[in-house]
């Protein structure tokens, strides 16, 4: 018989009582076996020793981990006057770093010394470095409010909802591809089209989409 060897063991999160603080909602690993994963808050938050601030109001949080679980880095992605809520994260095969989610408040994403203009209530990807430096930034498209919020990782792609019947792909540069889209929707209540939700890949490569509707 054998089981899973416990190897170790962190935490990190508010540093007291936040009026507003969510728990990691994802995690993602890269080829070097480092480790990210989020929460988002409005208080200063802490690992390991390390404190950081929120910016205006609440604010995403990324948390970069070795192997063996040290500490490495955090980060923040926040906006003025309002709030940035992070819904996936993914890697790629360089150890980049993609974070999808949205922002309200005056339409400027902060990360690091970057401000970076944006729409409010819109999805956006937001692409960092190994070292958690901003590279690029795309609006997804989609402006409804944590839906949506499927991203995936594959071939040198990333995948991601861009409408209410289509996911598109866009390269690690940046560059938009095509996309596939529902031929036909029909819906007996008030939603606009599916809601894509998670994802997978299989070991041939081939893609899975898992979605939700209200319609046929």
């Amino acid at each position: 018989l054998f089981s899973q060897r416990f190897d170790w063991a962190t935490s990190g999160g508010a540093t007291g009582v936040a009026n507003s603080f969510y728990g990691a909602v994802d995690i993602a690993r890269d080829p070097q076996g480092n480790i990210y994963t989020f929460d988002y808050s409005n208080h200063a938050q802490q690992c390991q020793g390390d404190t950081l601030q929120p910016y205006d109001g609440i604010t995403a949080y990324i948390y970069k981990f070795n192997s063996q679980g040290e500490l490495l880095f955090m980060n923040r992605v926040g906006e003025l006057g309002g709030s940035f809520t992070p819904f996936n994260i993914e890697t790629d095969d360089a150890g980049s770093l993609y974070i999808l989610g949205q922002g309200a408040g005056n339409g400027a994403i902060i990360i690091k010394e970057d401000t970076l203009p944006a729409v409010d209530f819109t999805n956006q990807l937001i692409k960092l470095d190994n070292n958690g430096n901003f590279v690029w930034k795309q609006n997804t498209g989609v402006s409804t409010n944590n839906q949506g919020c499927m991203l995936q990782h594959s071939g040198g792609y990333l995948y991601y909802q861009s409408g209410n019947l289509s996911i598109s792909k866009i390269d690690t540069a940046g560059v938009v591809g095509s996309n596939l889209t529902a031929s036909y929707y029909s819906s007996p209540t008030a939603s606009s089209g599916l809601l894509f939700k998670g994802s997978g890949v299989f070991p041939n490569g081939d893609l899975m989409f898992a979605a939700y509707s209200r319609g046929t």
